[in-house]
């Protein structure tokens, strides 16, 4: 299973998309664009927990 995520499950206006096979992964590409997108430079535990949720998995194809 891959994970995915985008910005717009969380109401964000931004179409941005990624996918990895872990969260760590997930989680740092996450973080490297809020950060150079966003301008939000870290993420708090309330937004983590957000992303969390929005996650899914998919079959690897």
């Amino acid at each position: 299973m891959v994970k995915s995520f985008k910005c717009s499950d969380l109401g964000m206006k931004c179409e941005w998309s990624t996918k990895a096979l872990n969260m760590i992964d997930l989680m740092n590409k996450i973080s490297r664009h809020v950060d150079q997108i966003h301008d939000i430079p870290s993420l708090s535990i309330d937004m983590k927990k957000k992303i969390d949720k929005a996650v899914k998995e998919e079959l690897i194809k």
